[in-house]
């Protein structure tokens, strides 16, 4: 049954979970031939299409999905996520509001796409905030923390943003928060604190050039 939707649809659900993204895309999009509305094949393709960085389509099949099921609070990331691939940040910001604002405000994730679209439209206020809201509901995660520190320095709080890169490198076992901070201590001219801190750089990275080339 080369044109039932329901098999193209299943057949598109299977490859996605194989990370089979071509098949995914094809088989959604047969799918849509025979139904157009289908909603389920009409997630898959987007889904897909974004993870073969085509981005128009992407986004065609994102933005009808989020027309019809506006609520539906993991389509609207990824239709911001498109967004923001595709250079549209201030479009990402007032989707993914529309979603905070539809029962997703405690969602880490979310408050985080929000923060870096923000960041990345030049609201660096907007996105400190946002990170700030994110870091309060995951505090563990280094890679949040980093972000907000990284745009507290953009937004002309130093102090406060290295501070906030001091925990995320005190708890980086890999060593991505160290080169963060050790760039913001070179910013400003803090010198001797850049050095201790692309030692530790060293210590966790000893057969990367990282921190040797920062020393």
């Amino acid at each position: 049954a080369p044109n039932d939707p329901a098999t193209n649809y299943l057949r598109a659900l299977a490859a996605y979970q194989l990370k089979d993204y071509t098949n995914a895309k094809t088989h959604a999009e047969l799918a849509l031939r025979s139904a157009p509305g289908h909603r389920p094949s009409m997630f898959i393709a987007g889904a897909a299409n974004f993870a073969l960085t085509q981005y128009e389509q992407a986004y065609r099949h994102m933005n009808l999905f989020v027309t019809e099921v506006p609520n539906n609070i993991e389509a609207r990331k990824l239709l911001a996520a498109t967004q923001i691939r595709m250079g549209q940040s201030d479009k990402a910001v007032n989707n993914l509001r529309q979603a905070a604002g539809k029962g997703g405000s405690e969602d880490a994730q979310l408050l985080a796409m929000i923060g870096a679209a923000s960041a990345q439209a030049g609201d660096y206020k907007a996105g400190t905030g946002y990170f700030a809201r994110a870091v309060a509901q995951n505090p563990g995660d280094v890679a949040l923390r980093t972000r907000l520190g990284t745009t507290q320095i953009a937004l002309g709080a130093t102090e406060e943003g290295i501070g906030e890169l001091e925990k995320a490198a005190e708890a980086d076992e890999k060593g991505n928060a160290d080169i963060a901070l050790i760039i913001a201590h070179l910013r400003v001219k803090d010198y001797d604190k850049a050095i201790a801190a692309a030692k530790r750089l060293q210590e966790k990275q000893p057969s990367s050039p990282h921190g040797f080339t920062l020393a």
